[in-house]
């Protein structure tokens, strides 16, 4: 009964410092989905929680310790739960390469280095933790057993028992044996034998390790990556993804892939709206969130004052995190041709917005002063 709660045990650690080994990873690859960049506290002076996000993944690291601390075998438990978090993370990095690329690569050049970098740091602190149980296992090792002797029966029979008067008075010196002439080939085949299973088995183990790192050097190099053209066309299904009148935190950001190739190719150059419209796949998209994504109204988004501005608003998806994904475009005399698209985003960090916005701003007033 025992042995089975301190299974139970055992497994419920696990789970739990995986948990933790989780949040550590996402600490690592996004900080600012933890603890957003805010402006108004950019800068202030005095301790405040706000100035340690850099370090808030020291707090899932000290819970993977604390749980593995919560009984025996605190590496085993350590170890176990960070390389599942770790191996996970690293089997599921070409799947999303290949379907949520933003887990994996920035969707703007402020923005982190996502998962590769929190993969990379999460290494590092598993190498640490190697370092640190190589250094305990050298200033503490384990007890050594001591030699179990053996003795003849004889020896231990009380019958025969002696004093130890009569011990000190003539004293019983085991009689050594030596093998000396041919050699014990029956001892030597048994030797031998041991000694090839234990090198088969250390073979065995090391052809196991090799086969699993080939397995997920395989899966990570061969998994199957769409194309430009393939990505482009699931980039644009997923944009029109919306509940409640609002497009979803995917659709954010595979607008922005959009929308950056548009301006990047001058896709829509030289169309009329409608033509733009059909080239995108908006003409197929629900009406009333059609109407959303088309809305061309003048708009305040806080990475820019669009006041003066002679561009006009063509395709627009906010998430409900405050992400703005927005294609501007510019006509020709007419009013009738798409000459140029930009693209504008806003709310993906507050604090870079606030600083592009101040220099809009500024610019504007030295032109018109």
């Amino acid at each position: 009964m025992l042995n089975v709660l301190t299974i139970i045990w055992d497994t419920l650690r696990v789970l739990l410092c995986a948990a933790a080994a989780a949040a550590l990873l996402f600490a690592l690859a996004y900080p600012d989905s933890v603890i957003p960049p805010d402006p108004a506290k950019e800068g202030l002076g005095g301790f405040t929680l706000y100035a340690l996000r850099g370090y808030v993944w020291a707090l899932p690291l000290g819970l993977t310790l604390f749980i593995s601390a919560l009984g025996h075998r605190f590496f085993l438990i350590w170890f176990t739960a960070m390389l599942v978090v770790g191996v996970s993370a690293f089997i599921a990095w070409p799947v999303l390469q290949a379907t949520y690329p933003e887990w994996v690569k920035p969707s703007l050049p402020f923005q982190g280095g996502m998962l590769p970098t929190g993969l990379g740091f999460f290494a590092l602190i598993l190498a640490a933790g190697f370092m640190v149980y190589l250094l305990v296992r050298f200033l503490f090792p384990a007890p050594e057993q001591e030699d179990v002797g053996t003795a003849e029966a004889s020896v231990l029979d009380t019958l025969q028992a002696r004093t130890v008067q009569e011990i000190a008075a003539n004293p019983l010196h085991p009689q050594p044996k030596f093998l000396f002439g041919d050699a014990d080939l029956t001892l030597v085949e048994r030797f031998g034998l041991l000694w090839r299973g234990l090198r088969r088995r250390r073979m065995g183990h090391v052809a196991l390790l090799l086969l699993a790192l080939g397995a997920l050097a395989g899966w990570f190099f061969l998994y199957p990556q769409p194309t430009e053209e393939e990505a482009f066309q699931r980039d644009l299904q997923r944009l029109q993804e919306h509940h409640q009148g609002l497009g979803t935190r995917a659709a954010a950001h595979a607008a922005l892939r959009v929308m950056e190739r548009i301006s990047d190719r001058e896709s829509l150059a030289g169309m009329t709206r409608e033509e733009a419209e059909a080239q995108l796949g908006l003409d197929k998209v629900d009406p009333a969130y059609r109407a959303v994504l088309r809305d061309s109204r003048d708009v305040s988004i806080p990475s820019v004052d669009n006041a003066f501005e002679s561009r006009e608003r063509f395709l627009t998806v906010r998430d409900p995190y405050g992400h703005w994904a927005v294609l501007y475009i510019r006509t020709d005399a007419e009013g009738k041709h798409i000459n140029v698209a930009e693209v504008q985003d806003a709310g993906w960090d507050a604090v870079y917005d606030e600083q592009r916005r101040r220099m809009g701003t500024g610019w504007r007033r030295s032109i018109f002063n």
